[in-house]
Parts: C-alpha cells; structure tokens; sequence
C-alpha cells in the first residue's frame, strides 16, 4: 500500500460532491490547499481531478523510490484526498516475508515510511478490509514474498491466505506480479492459482508476472481470456511432467520466458498467439529446439533470445549447425524490427562467429553486446548492407582498438546511432592524439 513522512490519516470512506467547482471556502480544514484567491475557489472540479491525477501520477521522482512531493501534500489535504485515493491506490506493492510481524500501526499510511504505494502486507490487508471501497481503485497489484531460514513459520503465518485476501480485495485488477524465492511457499502458491481459477478470479487480466511453479498455474493461465501480456518469472524441474493444455483461451501481445517452462505449453501459447504476438523473450532450450516457431509469429517485431545450450553441460555452446538453423529461421522474420542476443559467460574462444548476413533486412534495432563471438568483419558488413538499420548496441572488449574505431567511424559515415561503449578512455584518448594511438 502506501509509506509517507506525514501523520497517518483516517481510512473512512469519504465523498466528493457531484457540484462543478471544488468548495474551498469550508471552514474545514482551518487552511485552504490553494491560495486564498476568488480565482482558486471557482477551480471547475474537471480541472482540480486533472491537477490531482498528474500529481499522483510520479511514482519515482525520490531517490528513495518514493512518490512526488506533490502526492503527499495530495495525501494530508482532506479537501484533495477523496480525488486523489484513485490515482494513489492505482498500483500497489506488499511485501511479505513470513519473519516479519508487523508494527500495528494503524491509518491509512504508516507516518515513519517515507514513500507511497508501498506497505507490508499486515498493514495493506487491514487497510482493504476496513475500507472495501479502496481496493476497487487497485488496477496494478505486486505481490513480493521474500525468503525465510525458518520454515516452521509457514504454518504459523501462512502466506496462502494474506495473498488471496489481497487478491479477492482488489477485484478489478488488470496487471498482477506475484514475485517469490521462498521456496517453502512455491506449493501453496501454486494452490492458490488452482483455487482462483476455480473461483473464476483473474477473468479481467491483461498483464500477469508470475512463477511457473506447477499444475495450478498451467489451470490459472488457462483461465485468463484477457491476458497480453505474460512474463514467467521461474520454472520447475518437473514442469515437462505436468500435463499440458492443448490450447489456451488467450492471446498474447508479448511473451517474457525468465526461465524453463514447460516447452510443450509455450509452444501451445506461442503456437496460439502467431497472430498477435509483437515482443518475444525466450529462454535458451525452446529457441534452440524449436527455431522452426519464429517464422510462423507473422506481426513478430521485438525479439530478444538466449543462445545458450544447457544440454552442453561444458559450456553451453550451441553446435554450428543449430546456430546456423535459428539464423536461417531468423531470416524468415520479415516483420522483425529490433533483435537482441543474450548467452551463458561460458564462451569458447574457437566458437563460429554469428552469422549476421543471414539477419532480414527489416532490423531496425541490433544488440550483440551480450552475444557469443562477432567478429569485426562480419558487423562492418552488416552495416554496409542493412538498409533500415538506425540503432547498433554493440559493447566489444574483444575487438582490437582499431577495429572498434572503424566500427565508430563507419556508423557516424551510415548515420547508424552506436550505443554501448565500444571504446575505453583511453582508445578514445588516442583517437584525439594521434600521437598516442594504438601503443
């Protein structure tokens, strides 16, 4: 829920008057937010719930992650509170560590915190349960459970039953994460996405972060017809066991694969989502085992993949041959507009450089920072053959100097923006004293 530096404030429930202007002239409260102007007191009420929106609008201007200083004068005006619990019970963190007791402060905000939009569980639960109107304002909702050495409190403090009172009191969600590493929780996390998608919650979801952590999950993600947006934020060892669906009821705007789920259900998800899908992270085995699913994704524009091979146990380098076929699958992309590589750390140095000629022409945005071996050679190439190409990101430490600054002058000559610190300082520094280049 919320933290903020000022004195805690009562939770009723309170009203905004259906008239066209904000009264300011009541004698309550004693002092007026707005400058004592005939002006100020005229403010059209259309016009004060704008100010009001923007200013509970900054969510992180504060170096402590907090809120604008403009949401906390918002937040102890009794005249702009009643408008401003919309936009401050918007999005919504609680945090749960099974450790953790709680402080029983009471209000709608504890006055020792110092941001908004943050609460520990005990405090946000109480908040929503006393004033049931508030988490009907809730539209993004982050649940984070952190680890504890004692699993002998699981029981004690269960987590099964705060998260689903949380969830069943913000009923009009439409972007959850519920991010754990407490192992001892994954089974009752899972139990309860199986009883949510019983009950028929989550119905309205378009945006869902969540652990792959069994069958329950597979049931709640067949439940949503709504979602978009989907990002799996763990996977199981077993999770190829665990049957899986043959179709799901929704389909995907961007797809977000931290790590293993189950090859078979994404396959179903990207297989039912080849029309819609416009973003794509994908975790190393799937995109490995089957690159034949990329030219099938026909509005596909954002692509991010691992090629990194854990069957590899010696230091996950993909076979040329396997890498060559995931770039020919690439080439089939025509709609294809910003590519990113990522792979393990483990890198041999005699590994086949990637074959970027092979890369359709409609790349827009290329990242091979974080890629295996490129040679300077085969980016020079790239360059000079790719038509639509605005942006490279390109951080080589293994290219010689002169390389690097050839790789420089080339983009400044095709007006290709390079991002990423291709040379150090002191290469930069001999490219102004030519007298100190290169030694």
């Amino acid at each position: 829920m919320s933290r903020s530096s000022s004195s805690p404030l009562s939770s009723s429930g309170s009203s905004v008057s259906s008239s066209s202007s904000l009264d300011l002239s009541s004698p309550e409260p004693p002092a007026s937010p707005f400058p004592s102007s005939e002006l100020a007191s005229r403010l059209p009420l259309e016009i004060v719930s704008m100010i009001v929106k923007e200013a509970t609008s900054y969510a992180t201007d504060l170096p402590t992650g907090g809120r604008h200083a403009a949401s906390r004068f918002c937040l102890v005006s009794k005249s702009l509170l009643p408008i401003a619990r919309a936009g401050l019970y918007h999005t919504l963190t609680a945090e749960h560590c099974r450790d953790y007791e709680g402080d029983g402060a009471i209000g709608e905000f504890d006055p020792s915190d110092t941001s908004l939009g943050w609460s520990d569980d005990d405090r946000l639960r109480r908040t929503l349960k006393e004033n049931p109107s508030l988490g009907g304002f809730c539209r993004t909702l982050r649940i984070e459970i952190f680890d504890s050495d004692y699993q002998e409190n699981l029981e004690r403090h269960p987590v099964w039953v705060r998260i689903k009172d949380l969830l069943q009191a913000c009923p009009k969600v439409q972007a959850l994460t519920v991010a754990s590493d407490d192992v001892f929780a994954e089974g009752a996390l899972d139990g309860i996405l199986a009883e949510l998608a019983d009950q028929g919650w989550g119905a309205q979801l378009s945006s869902l972060a969540v652990g792959y952590t069994g069958p329950g999950s597979l049931a709640f993600l067949s439940s949503l017809r709504c979602l978009q947006h989907l990002r799996l934020l763990g996977g199981n060892e077993n999770a190829e066991a665990w049957p899986t669906p043959s179709s799901v009821p929704f389909s995907l705007l961007s797809l977000v694969n931290d790590r293993c789920a189950s090859s078979s259900f994404m396959e179903t998800t990207i297989s039912h989502s080849k029309n819609t899908l416009r973003s794509v992270t994908l975790e190393s085995s799937l995109m490995l085992a089957q690159p034949a699913l990329l030219p099938s994704l026909i509005v596909l524009e954002d692509l991010t993949v691992d090629l990194s091979d854990p069957s590899n146990t010696y230091d996950n380098t993909p076979s040329n041959e396997r890498l060559r076929e995931v770039f020919e699958m690439l080439g089939k992309c025509t709609t294809l507009k910003k590519l990113s590589f990522s792979a393990s750390a483990m890198i041999t140095e005699s590994f086949r450089p990637l074959p970027l000629a092979l890369l359709p022409s409609s790349i827009t945005l290329l990242d091979i920072s974080s890629s295996f071996d490129v040679t300077y050679s085969s980016v020079s190439h790239y360059l000079i053959n790719s038509r639509h190409l605005h942006t490279l990101k390109c951080d080589r430490q293994d290219w010689s100097a002169e390389d690097k600054a050839t790789i420089v002058a080339l983009c400044e000559e095709l007006g290709v923006e390079l991002q990423g610190r291709v040379l150090t300082y002191e290469e930069e520094w001999a490219l102004i004293n030519p007298a100190l280049r290169w030694k």
